[in-house]
């Protein structure tokens, strides 16, 4: 049967089906919000409460579902933390405050390089570190619980107390406090009255290092006190 305009009832069903096909092909599609651009915003909050650099730290966001849809934000996302701000891992909540409202929630990794001391060779208990024993190399230090060491200075002339493997990072625990000043050690005293500076030999009574209190004995007096290490391995006597 023809329609008036001189078509059947069943094309212009099809033409309406095409021309409907047409809009929605041309239609713009509903904007979403870019999902690594979620992610950025999440690392970059990580990285600006860190103090972190390109250099010594990195924020490495969990990869989110491709799939997540979430409309585009017409105010510019803010973030949140819901839990932990600080540790290896935080969740960081990305917010849009736009009509839209939703918030994402960004796993991230944070990774912090230092230069931390580590051992060139196994090293086994009782042995006496010197300069030759460690390297200085760069790690992330952000799981580092037990704690390190960035001057080889720092290490010299202490002593292991458990064996560490060659390659290993150095931590407080494996060794011994350091002694600048071993017990027994004759040492320079200082006294100073006003601007003056009296010296007189000494015998140190502990193992101290530089800028700690030590006891020691004034050879001369036998009377003993406490002094402070000095970086020339003086003691000023305290009063």
């Amino acid at each position: 049967m023809k329609s008036v305009d001189g078509l059947s009832e069943r094309s212009r069903r099809l033409v309406a089906l095409v021309i409907g096909c047409v809009i929605t092909v041309n239609a713009p599609a509903t904007e979403w919000h870019d999902v690594k651009s979620i992610a950025d915003v999440a690392e970059a909050r990580v990285l600006a409460d860190r103090g972190g650099t390109a250099s010594s730290t990195r924020a490495a966001a969990d990869p989110l579902d491709p799939n997540l849809r979430v409309q585009r934000c017409a105010s510019p996302l803010s973030t949140r933390y819901p839990g932990l701000t600080t540790g290896p891992r935080v969740t960081v909540g990305v917010v849009c405050d736009g009509p839209q409202r939703w918030q994402v929630f960004v796993s991230i990794r944070a990774i912090a390089w230092q230069p931390v001391v580590v051992l060139k060779h196994n090293a086994p208990r009782g042995a006496v570190l010197t300069a030759d024993d460690v390297e200085i190399r760069r790690a992330d230090v952000s799981t580092m619980t037990l704690g390190y060491f960035t001057e080889i200075n720092a290490v010299v002339g202490r002593t292991m107390v458990r064996s560490v493997s060659q390659g290993q990072t150095l931590t407080p625990s494996a060794v011994t406090a350091r002694r600048d000043i071993q017990k027994g050690q004759v040492v320079s005293l200082i006294a100073a009255i006003g601007s003056a500076e009296i010296r007189m030999s000494g015998e140190a009574l502990s193992g101290s290092a530089i800028g700690q209190r030590g006891r020691v004995t004034n050879l001369s007096s036998g009377r003993a006190g406490e002094g402070t290490v000095r970086k020339d391995g003086s003691i000023i006597i305290s009063p």
